[in-house]
């Protein structure tokens, strides 16, 4: 099976009813349903966890060398495995979601998930995969090694 995470931040200004009425139904270069978007793919899934209010371990090392193991709480988590081994995961901080959907197209073998953040600006996207407000980031982060 094939997994499909979009992951869009809403934009409070979209005007549905001015999309109908200048630009039939649709949204426009002044009237966008979202600010940005980002699309993800990972084939070959048979098994997606999601986890809502959880801690997320991230892993690396910093600029000098130095080895970090960093939890991130109050996430909205989603692993994507193949025979018990992960292939890819994403983090968003559950006060960052205004919604999410999941769809299964079974003749294509295509599960879609889609986050969608909202008009928050108090965040980062701090890898490719994570994105978490700065209230919410840990402290280990910015202290001088």
């Amino acid at each position: 099976m094939k997994l499909v995470v979009n992951i869009k931040r809403l934009n409070k200004d979209y005007s549905q009813d001015y999309a109908d009425q200048y630009h039939f139904g649709e949204e426009s270069n002044n009237n966008m349903k979202s600010h940005w978007g980002y699309t993800y793919s990972v084939e070959n899934v048979n098994e997606i966890l999601t986890k809502e209010d959880s801690v997320y371990n991230k892993t690396g090392k910093l600029e000098n060398g130095k080895k970090v193991s960093i939890d991130f709480k109050e996430m909205f988590v989603i692993e994507a495995y193949s025979n018990d081994e992960l292939l890819a995961d994403w983090a968003v901080s559950m006060k960052l979601i205004d919604d999410t959907h999941k769809v299964f197209k079974r003749k294509r073998g295509i599960t879609y998930f889609y986050i969608y953040i909202n008009d928050r600006e108090d965040f980062e996207r701090t890898t490719d995969r994570l994105f978490c407000l700065n209230e919410s980031l840990p402290k280990e982060l910015f202290k001088k090694q």
